[in-house]
């Protein structure tokens, strides 16, 4: 009987001396996000001319991801999904008229109820506390001071964060919020973050989730969109590396203070942008490569090797459960990411890795505006898809359209829009419904549609698709609809 007393203390003292070298070795965390930065910019990624020697150097000191993925190709849906950890059917978020509700548990959460102090350092409005991603920071910066719509000649002015229970006047708040105080430059964001390092250097370990406005592109309300485009793609590679100089000083002081060796960090965009691919300029309504693939580099040496490129898929949803393994805290949760760490991933066997994404931006511009920048009216078309070892399956489907007679043409930006209100043409409504599907390693995608030849693996990731789709459990708080506007939404399948 004493040995077994002796026993079960011993075992106890091994666990309890287990979670004391757990928590004596957990890091502080810091996640650098750079909006709308696509990895093929990078030096680390293989660029040829782009000067980026802070994020090349944090890449050799840590493990480059060369395959990694956003879920939903806009700001406030993808970071939603590495908050919680799920994909967006899941956390709801699908929608600018969606805040993440109460009931999803977000990252900062579990830190800070970890004892972790936590802060966040935010770079534009897409991310602003009215959108309910600032739950569990203790510190939540989002002052912006410039506009990302410009006015010229027009004095910038202090406009307070809402969004009003009306979708469309939630819509006009949102356009006179980015005319005025809706982002700031990297330089300002980083410093920042310095003046917030200062505050807990010395004190208990940290999360901060810094977020650089980066390349997004600005705009002039001036002149049209079109008009705009070779501006925003000649300046898209000289805002990376200005960019990389506000992460670079970052790092820079981490070092300095001692804190770089004791944090995880990871630097990740939340989605990429289409520079002209596809007949786009801009992200949001696709999800080809350009727009869902990101960036995905992790510095800790205890963890991560450093001279290290992984070519296993990873995704947005991983960045919760890695930061949750690495830090040893152990917390129930429908993580639908998995684990970074090489230690737990099988090598042989098991299941290789995929990624899910979607998007339903042109659906909301069609239920709050009728309209685009340019007047025409817009097609609600989502697309939805995965992208497996093998395979990259995009399925475009118009929601309501076909029943109600409606036909729709593709411009120049990869958008429908209506035509007239006629009697649709069923070889139209074909093509706008169509499936995509692409064998990976094709240089482009659009010219490889492989749907038509490949039908039983395209049915069968439409199949998986649908299952994600379906299968989320709805956390987003939406905001209260007119009984038109409910109408339309319950007419486009979004309400029952």
């Amino acid at each position: 009987m004493r040995l077994l007393h002796v026993l079960t203390l011993a075992i106890v003292l091994a666990g309890l001396w287990t979670l004391a070298q757990r928590a004596r070795f957990r890091p502080s965390v810091v996640l650098i996000t750079v909006d709308t930065l696509r990895p093929d910019r990078l030096g680390s990624y293989g660029h040829p001319n782009n000067h980026t020697p802070a994020i090349d150097r944090l890449a050799r000191e840590g493990t480059l991801f060369e395959t990694a993925y956003c879920d939903m190709p806009w700001t406030t849906g993808s970071m939603s999904s590495v908050m919680t950890g799920t994909y967006s059917p899941t956390h709801g978020v699908q929608l600018p008229i969606h805040r993440l509700g109460p009931e999803a548990t977000t990252l900062a959460e579990i830190l800070a109820a970890h004892g972790y102090q936590t802060g966040a350092v935010i770079g534009s409005f897409p991310l602003d506390s009215v959108y309910g991603l600032d739950r569990g920071f203790q510190t939540y910066d989002d002052e912006f001071t410039l506009p990302i719509f410009a006015v010229p000649d027009k004095r910038v002015e202090h406009v307070e964060s809402q969004l009003p229970e009306d979708a469309r006047e939630q819509a006009a708040f949102v356009e006179s919020k980015l005319k005025n105080d809706a982002y700031r430059p990297d330089d300002e964001v980083t410093d920042a973050a310095l003046r917030w390092f200062e505050k807990v250097r010395n004190r208990r370990r940290f999360f901060l989730w810094v977020h650089y406005f980066g390349p997004h592109e600005k705009l002039i309300a001036a002149g049209g969109i079109p008009q705009q485009e070779p501006r925003i793609i000649a300046d898209y590679d000289p805002d990376v590396e200005i960019n990389d100089r506000a992460v670079g000083r970052l790092l820079d002081r981490m070092r300095s203070l001692g804190l770089l060796d004791r944090s995880l960090v990871i630097l990740h965009a939340d989605h990429g942008q289409s520079l002209g691919e596809h007949d786009y300029v801009g992200h949001g309504v696709d999800i080809y490569d350009v727009s869902v693939r990101i960036p995905l580099i992790i510095r800790y040496p205890r963890a991560f090797p450093p001279h290290a490129r992984r070519t296993d898929m990873a995704a947005n949803v991983d960045l919760l459960p890695t930061i949750l393994r690495v830090t040893g805290i152990d917390v129930p949760g429908r993580w639908v990411g998995r684990s970074l760490l090489a230690a737990d991933h099988p090598t042989n066997g098991g299941e290789a890795p995929s990624a899910y994404f979607e998007t339903y931006v042109s659906t909301f511009v069609s239920l709050v505006t009728q309209v685009d920048s340019l007047g025409n009216v817009l097609a609600p078309v989502a697309m939805r898809g995965m992208r497996t070892a093998e395979w990259k399956f995009i399925g475009r489907r118009v929601v309501g359209p076909c029943s109600r007679g409606e036909e729709y043409n593709r411009d120049g930006f990869g958008r429908f829009h209506l035509v007239d209100p006629v009697a649709m043409d069923e070889a139209k409504c074909r093509e706008i419904k169509r499936t995509e599907l692409y064998a990976v390693g094709d240089p482009e995608e659009l010219p490889f549609n492989l749907a038509a030849n490949e039908t039983e693996v395209a049915a069968r990731l439409e199949a998986i698709v649908a299952a994600v789709a379906e299968s989320g459990r709805s956390l987003q708080h939406e905001f209260a609809l007119t009984p038109e506007q409910e109408r339309k939404l319950r007419s486009l399948g979004y309400l029952q």
